[in-house]
C-alpha cells in the first residue's frame, strides 16, 4: 500500500492486492517447497534470513506488474503493496530472537535497496554461530 506516481506524473494512491485467500501470518508455519511445514520459531537464523530476503523479491516483482498493469510507477517502497502475509510473522520472530539476525532482517524490511549477497553472506555466519 502506499503512494505511486503515474506515468504522466501523478499521484495516487494504490493498495494493491485484497486476496483473502492467503494464509495469514499468525498461522506461524513456513511451508518449505517440498511441502514440509517448520514453526518459525524452529527456523534456522540463516534461512530466515533467505525466507524474508526471498519474500520481498517476489512481492517486488508481484507489485511491479500490477502496477505496470494500472499504469504506475513504483517507488522504493512499493513491494509492501503486494507483501506477503507471512513477511510480518518472520518478521515478529526475527524480533524476539534479536541481535544480528534482527539488524539483517530489519535492513531487509527498511532497505530502499537490499544488498543481497551481503545477506546471504550474514546467513552463512548466522548458521555457522549456531
Amino acid at each position: 500500500m502506499g503512494i505511486v506516481t503515474k506515468e504522466d506524473g501523478s499521484r495516487i494512491f494504490w493498495e494493491g492486492s485484497t486476496r483473502r485467500d492467503r494464509r495469514l501470518a499468525e498461522d506461524r508455519i513456513w511451508m518449505t517447497k517440498e511441502g514440509d511445514e517448520i514453526p518459525f520459531a524452529k527456523l534456522d537464523p540463516g534461512h530466515l534470513l533467505h525466507i524474508l530476503l526471498w519474500l520481498r523479491r517476489r512481492s517486488q516483482e508481484k507489485a511491479q506488474d500490477a502496477a505496470q498493469k494500472d499504469g504506475v510507477r513504483l517507488g522504493p517502497g512499493g513491494w509492501r503493496a503486494r507483501k506477503a502475509p507471512e513477511f510480518d510473522g518472520l518478521m515478529e520472530e526475527a524480533r524476539r530472537r534479536r541481535g544480528k539476525l534482527l539488524e539483517w532482517a530489519e535492513r531487509i524490511d527498511t532497505s530502499d535497496e537490499v544488498d543481497e549477497a551481503a545477506v546471504k553472506r550474514a546467513a552463512r555466519r548466522l548458521r555457522q554461530d549456531r
